[in-house]
C-alpha cells in the first residue's frame, strides 16, 4: 500500500471507526447472534456500496459540493430538501452521539464528576477545531487509528484465555432483533470523509479510491468483531450500552484507561470530520459565511444535549437506521441519473434501505 493509498485508508477507517464500535456488544446481546449476523452483512455491503457509488459521483463532477448540492443540482427541490433536512438530521445525531459518548468514557476515569458536566465541556472544548480544514483532520485520523486498531488487537489477546460464549441467545431475548441493524449501518457510515478521499486519488486510477474503500471497510470490520468478541466474552450478558465501561472489572486498570483515551480520540476525530462535513453543506451548498457556518454545526448539538436528549444507543439506532438509510437512498438515485448506474444494482440499494430505515422507524415506534 502506497503513502496515498494509507492516507487515505487512515482518513477513511478514522471516519468509519467511532462512537458506533463501542454500542456493538451491547446490541449484539440485545438483538441475538443470527439476527446481528445478517445485519452485519447487511450493513457492510450497503455502506460499502454507497461509498463507492458517492466515489463515482464525484470524480464525474468536479463541482465543490456536499451532497445535498449535488442532489439539489441534479434531483431537484424536493429532493434537495429530503437531503437537506436528512443531512441536518443524522450530522447533528452523530455529533450528539459523540458528546455523550465522551462524558461517559470520561466519567469512567473521573466517577467523581458526572458525565453531563463531561459532555458539556466536550462540547465547548471542540468547538473552536470545527473551524479547521478536512484534510488536518484526515492526517489526526491516520495517526489515530494505528493505536485504536491495535489497542483492540492487545484487548482481545489478553481477554482471550477468560472468553466464555455460552449464554449468548441465538435469537434476540427482548424482541430487539432489529437494534443491530441500524447500528451496524451507523458504525460502518463513513460518507463524510468521501470527497476528501476522492481528492486523493482525483489523478489516479480510480481502482485505486476502490482498493481505499473497500480495504477500509475490512478493516473496521474486522476490528469490530474483534471488540465484540472481546466484551462479550468476558462481561457475558452483563453488557452496558456503551461498551468500555463493561471491561472496568476485567482489564487491568492500565489496559483500560489507555483504551478509554484511544476511544475519546478516536470519537474526537469522528466528531471533527462530521462536524466539519456539516460546516462544509452549510458554507458551500446555503453559502453562509464560515463564522454563521460554524455557529450553525455547532450550538446545536449542545443544546440537545443540555436539554437531556442522551440515550446513547436509540440515537445511533435511528441514525443509522433512518439517517444513513436516507442518504444511502439519495446516493443511489444520484448515480442513476448522473453516471447511469445501472437499474438493477439502484433498485436493490434503495429497497433494501428503504426497508431497513421503515422497520427500523415501526420498531422504535412500537408497532413491532
Amino acid at each position: 500500500m502506497g503513502r496515498a493509498d494509507a492516507k487515505g485508508t487512515g482518513l477513511l477507517v478514522g471516519m468509519i471507526i467511532g462512537a458506533g464500535m463501542f454500542a456493538l456488544p451491547y446490541a449484539v446481546l440485545r438483538g441475538g447472534l443470527v439476527p446481528s449476523i445478517i445485519a452485519f452483512a447487511f450493513a457492510a455491503f450497503l455502506v460499502t456500496s454507497a461509498h463507492l457509488l458517492y466515489g463515482d459521483i464525484l470524480y464525474h463532477n468536479h463541482e465543490r459540493h456536499r451532497l445535498p448540492g449535488y442532489v439539489r443540482e441534479y434531483m431537484g427541490g424536493g429532493w434537495y430538501i429530503l437531503s437537506f433536512v436528512s443531512r441536518l438530521f443524522s450530522y447533528y445525531g452523530y455529533l450528539l452521539a459523540y458528546g455523550v459518548l465522551a462524558g461517559v468514557f470520561l466519567a469512567q476515569l473521573i466517577p467523581s464528576v458526572p458525565a453531563s458536566f463531561f459532555g458539556t465541556l466536550y462540547f465547548i472544548v471542540l468547538a473552536p477545531f470545527l473551524l479547521l480544514t478536512m484534510r488536518r483532520i484526515g492526517a489526526l485520523n491516520l495517526v489515530l487509528t494505528i493505536p485504536l486498531v491495535l489497542f483492540v488487537a492487545v484487548l482481545f489477546l489478553f481477554l482471550a484465555p477468560s472468553f466464555r460464549f455460552e449464554g449468548i441467545p441465538l435469537s434476540s431475548p427482548h424482541g430487539d432483533w432489529l437494534l443491530p441493524y441500524g447500528i451496524f449501518l451507523f458504525a460502518f457510515s463513513g460518507a463524510s470523509a468521501i470527497p476528501e478521499v476522492v481528492d486523493m486519488f482525483r489523478h489516479r486510477d480510480k481502482r485505486a479510491f476502490r482498493r481505499v474503500v473497500v480495504a477500509s471497510t475490512v478493516i473496521a470490520a474486522v476490528t469490530y468483531i474483534f471488540f465484540i468478541m472481546s466484551v462479550i466474552g468476558v462481561a457475558g450478558g452483563d453488557v452496558a450500552e456503551h461498551a468500555l465501561s463493561s471491561l472496568k472489572e476485567f482489564a487491568p486498570w492500565p489496559l483500560f484507561a489507555i483504551g478509554v483515551l484511544i476511544g475519546l480520540l478516536a470519537i474526537t476525530t469522528s466528531y471533527f470530520a462530521l462536524g466539519l462535513e456539516l460546516r462544509y453543506t452549510f458554507q458551500y451548498d446555503l453559502f453562509e459565511t464560515k463564522i454563521m457556518a460554524w455557529l450553525s454545526t455547532a450550538i446545536v448539538p449542545l443544546i440537545l444535549y443540555l436539554v437531556g436528549v442522551n440515550d446513547f444507543v436509540l440515537i445511533l439506532s435511528i441514525i443509522g437506521a433512518v439517517g444513513v438509510g436516507v442518504e444511502g437512498i439519495l446516493i443511489a438515485v444520484l448515480a442513476r441519473r448522473l453516471i447511469h448506474t445501472g437499474l438493477t444494482q439502484v433498485a436493490l440499494l434503495v429497497g433494501l434501505f428503504a426497508l431497513g430505515a421503515a422497520l427500523e422507524s415501526l420498531h422504535v415506534l412500537g408497532f413491532i
